[in-house]
């Protein structure tokens, strides 16, 4: 399936790049950062990665890019109930969401979370699975999940869309937050 949504935007400040992103209306930001071992391996250290991979038994070791988002917050009757951020991580040949769900209510109702993988191939973003947490409840109460999904071998990019909700009874509606909007390329 073919994304209608327009790619995110980006802004350089201090050194950190931020992703925009319009996604499910809230305007969720992300930062971008490397992981420190990677930033010297991807620049100078390449002779040093291709020896460590022929003593390793010609291993290759791919490069791990981690992107941050959150907090994202659902809300019911004004009131936050559930929170969620993470980690999303390039763990070639996957794409590895750590997804930290917390259930900030004593209230009776459960929360989860859930992310839609996105990859990008070619000059389009494809959406991929959508995959859950497990419900956590009654709160306060923390967990953290890994949601993995495959990454495409002819994509260059991929993107988390992670949110959480609160389950509410019926005939009322789960209440879910904004979406954060995390990319890596690959």
């Amino acid at each position: 399936m073919c994304s209608d949504i327009a790619p995110p935007t980006e802004s350089v400040v201090g050194g950190q790049t931020d992703f925009h992103s319009n996604i499910g209306g809230g305007g969720a930001r992300v930062g971008f950062e490397e992981v420190i071992s990677v930033a010297y391996t991807k620049r100078a250290g390449m002779p040093f990665l291709a020896a460590l991979s022929v003593l390793l038994g010609g291993m290759l070791l791919a490069p791990v890019w981690a992107v941050t988002w959150g907090p994202v917050t659902a809300k019911y009757d004004g009131t936050a109930r559930a929170r969620g951020s993470g980690d999303f991580t390039n763990q070639n040949p996957y794409a590895n969401n750590r997804f930290k769900l917390e259930d900030l209510k004593r209230d009776g109702n459960t929360v989860y979370g859930k992310t839609t993988f996105w990859y990008l191939r070619g000059d389009w973003w494809y959406q991929d699975d959508t995959k859950a947490t497990p419900e956590i409840g009654p709160g306060p109460r923390t967990e953290t999940f890994n949601l993995r999904d495959q990454l495409a071998p002819d994509g260059r990019g991929a993107r988390a869309e992670s949110w959480v909700c609160v389950q509410l009874g019926f005939p009322v509606a789960d209440s879910c937050s904004p979406h954060a909007l995390a990319t890596f390329y690959y």
